[in-house]
C-alpha cells in the first residue's frame, strides 16, 4: 500500500459493489464480492489514513438507506452496508478524536449502481420493490447529490467543533405506489436532467 503525505481534514469512502441475487441463489462470489468491496476497502482506507488525519478530521463513509429496509434481490449488498456502518460505529469509539459520519444515500436515477444488473430478474423484483415502498417518488439525480454532499463537506471542514454523524440523503415525497413503467419513466426522466446539466 502507497504512503500519505502531508495532513488530511476531510475524508470520504465511495465505494460500492451492488448485483442482484436471491439468497437462495446467492453464491459465495456475490457474498465476497459485496463485503471485500463495501466493508473491507473503506477500512483499508481507513487504516491508511489515521496516522494522517487532522484532530477534529471529518471522515463521511457512504452507505445505503437499503439498510434495516432490505430490497429482496440485494440482501447481499444490504447486509455488507450494514456491515459497514457497524465498522463506523467501532471506528467512532476508537478514534473519538476524528468525526466519523455514515451518509446513507437513497436511489440515484442517473448512476451505474444498476449497471451489472439481470435486467429479466431486475423486472420481476421492481414490483416487490414498489409494493414494499422502497422506491422514492423522486429520484436524486448525481449532480443533486453531489452538490448536496460537497455543501456538507464544505460545512463540515468551516465548523469542525461540529459533529455530523448520520445523515441520510433521498429524494422527496416519500415512497412510490405507482407502476413499473411509472417508475421506469420517473428514471428515465432524471437521467434526461441530468444529460441536461452535463451539456
Amino acid at each position: 500500500m502507497g504512503h500519505l503525505g502531508g495532513s488530511i481534514d476531510l475524508l470520504l469512502t465511495v465505494v460500492g459493489v451492488s448485483r442482484l441475487g436471491l439468497v437462495k441463489d446467492a453464491g459465495p462470489e456475490l457474498w465476497k464480492q459485496c463485503l471485500l468491496t463495501n466493508v473491507m476497502g473503506p477500512a483499508l482506507v481507513t487504516r491508511a489514513a489515521i496516522p494522517h488525519l487532522t484532530p477534529n478530521a471529518f471522515v463521511g463513509y457512504f452507505s445505503s438507506e437499503s439498510v434495516g429496509m432490505p430490497y429482496p434481490g440485494l440482501v447481499p449488498y444490504g447486509s455488507s452496508k450494514a456491515a459497514l456502518e457497524e465498522m463506523i460505529r467501532g471506528v467512532r469509539a476508537e478514534h473519538p478524536e476524528f468525526r466519523i459520519s455514515c451518509l446513507r444515500v437513497g436511489a440515484t436515477g442517473d448512476t451505474e449502481f444498476a449497471r451489472d444488473f439481470d435486467p429479466e430478474l431486475a423486472a420481476t423484483l421492481s414490483a416487490k420493490w414498489i409494493e414494499r415502498g422502497n422506491i422514492p417518488n423522486n429520484f436524486m439525480t448525481a449532480l443533486g447529490l453531489g452538490r448536496a454532499i460537497a455543501r456538507i463537506c464544505a460545512l463540515a471542514v468551516e465548523f469542525d467543533e461540529v459533529d455530523f454523524q448520520d445523515m441520510v440523503l433521498r429524494g422527496t415525497g416519500g415512497p412510490f405506489y405507482g407502476t413499473i413503467d411509472a417508475m421506469m419513466a420517473q428514471m428515465e426522466a432524471s437521467q434526461a436532467e441530468a444529460a441536461r446539466y452535463e451539456s
